[in-house]
This record gives C-alpha cells, sequence and structure tokens, in this order.
C-alpha cells in the first residue's frame, strides 16, 4: 500500500490493462488477461463498420433489434442467460442468486452482481464508465455503470458492498477494472459537479477524469489490485461511440461479464 503522501500519484499512475479489439461474432474489446487469468469473459462491444454500426441501444423493441439478437446469439453457447436494466444513473444493484437466474430486461438498475456460472451481466455505455470487479477466491463478480450523477451516489461502493453482505468476502480480495470511458482531457463539468465529487471547487468549468475519481473511492474501500482501459470513447472514434462527442447521434456499446458455463 503506498504511502499516503503518495496517494495521489498512485492513482493517476494506477496500472493500464487494455481491452484488444477482436470479432466474435460482433466487434468487441475484449480483456483477455481476465479471460486467461479468471476464466471469464469481461469486455464492452465496439461500433464496427462506420456505415452500419453495432448500436446496442434499448429501444422500443428492447432487446430484439439485429443487433441485440447478434450479439445474444455470439454468447448463447457459454450464457443461456443474460440480463440488462435500464440504467438511471443512481446506485441501486441487484444481486442475482443461481436459484432463479434472470433473463432479459429487468428494470431500472446501475449495476448486477453474482456467483453463478453462465449468467452473461450486461451494461450499456457511451462516455459513462463500466466497472468489472471480480473476486478471485469464489469466482462472484459485480458490473457496474458509473457516470458522475452514479459516482456521487455511490455506485461503487453499492457494488462492493453488495459482494461483501452476499458473499462474505473482504474489499481487499478484490479486483477492479475501469474499462472504456471519456478521458479527462475532454470531459469538462460544471463547479458543481467538481464539488459533487468530491473534488476542489474551481471558478470556472473544469476537466474531470472519473476513472481517476473511481480509483481514489476503490482505494477508500481497502481496494489496491487496480487497472485502468487506456481507451478513450471520445478519442478512438474508430472503436466506440460516444454522447458527448456525437450529442443525439450516440449509438451505445455493452460492457459485459460473466463466467461462462464449461
Amino acid at each position: 500500500m503506498p504511502d499516503r503522501t503518495d496517494f495521489h500519484e498512485f492513482v493517476k499512475n494506477t496500472d493500464v490493462l487494455r481491452e484488444q479489439p477482436t470479432d466474435i461474432g460482433v466487434p468487441v474489446a475484449e480483456l483477455r488477461a481476465w479471460r486467461k487469468q479468471y476464466g471469464v469473459s469481461a469486455g464492452i462491444t465496439r461500433r464496427g463498420d462506420f456505415d452500419n454500426p453495432f448500436d446496442l441501444k434499448i429501444g422500443s423493441e428492447e432487446l430484439e433489434s439485429d443487433s441485440w439478437r447478434g450479439f445474444k446469439r455470439s454468447f448463447k453457447s457459454g450464457f443461456p442467460r443474460l440480463v440488462l436494466a435500464r440504467q438511471v444513473h443512481k446506485a441501486d444493484v441487484v444481486w442475482h442468486p443461481s436459484m432463479k437466474p434472470p433473463d432479459g430486461l429487468i428494470g431500472d438498475a446501475d449495476g448486477h452482481a453474482t456467483r453463478q456460472s453462465g449468467l452473461l451481466m450486461c451494461v450499456t455505455v457511451a462516455d459513462c464508465v463500466p466497472v468489472f470487479i471480480f473476486h478471485p477466491q469464489t469466482g462472484s463478480m459485480a458490473l457496474l455503470h458509473a457516470g458522475w450523477r452514479g459516482i456521487v451516489c455511490g455506485i461503487l461502493e453499492s457494488g462492493v458492498n453488495t459482494l461483501v453482505r452476499s458473499v462474505g468476502l473482504e474489499p481487499d480480495q478484490l479486483v477492479v477494472h475501469f474499462g472504456p470511458s471519456i478521458d479527462g482531457d475532454n470531459y469538462e463539468v460544471s463547479p458543481e459537479v467538481s464539488t459533487a465529487l468530491g473534488l476542489p471547487t474551481p471558478k470556472t468549468p473544469t476537466s474531470v477524469n472519473l476513472r481517476e475519481v473511481l480509483a481514489e473511492r476503490a482505494r477508500k474501500l481497502g481496494i489496491w489490485k487496480i487497472t485502468q482501459s487506456p481507451w478513450s470513447t471520445f478519442v478512438d472514434s474508430v472503436h466506440f461511440f460516444s454522447h458527448r462527442r456525437d450529442r443525439d447521434r450516440a449509438g451505445r456499446m455493452v460492457a459485459y461479464l460473466g463466467r461462462p458455463l464449461t
């Protein structure tokens, strides 16, 4: 553990872990290190072809668009069940027990947690941070959607506490990864948002790195095994949608996490 005088520098220098662009039937950026080390599927979809983007918005047809059908088909062999909720930028995390696995769209929530195999947890993102949490000793895991409002509401703390309560683990046993999201240089917020995030209050709008904010919160929870993606959804337009870059024309990616059936 670093000395507290070096705390903020340590947070900024959190280890980088890059998702690898690949095609599994649909375009994804896969966290291959987690597959190799922990046996889980973790990653985020990519936008794919510019002329025919792979958009996973939740529309009136819910999960029945061609893109969603293709996504589910690509994971079907290892994951007979998929769970997704409508994100509302709060801190509700749903625990999915093994006895009654869900399937499909289940209402409003910004996170999921489970210890069962065969359930693919999903969150939609387009600048917000997908947070991947894993407990190697039990195989328990959580996937969170963290925008600034969710961070203020305590989505990270809620996800960690859900695992602590449900499994009986210690936070320092967890591994956390912050996935592709908007970078700090391109995410300007009002002074009020900076204050709400627990940062110094500037006199004018200023840039904020949400992954650094989350890393500091994780450290305060006692978590030290933290990595973050180098990908920026704003900068890397070839791979990712960005709500702030594309405004009303932005599509959505899906971050996913689960342990496949063997």
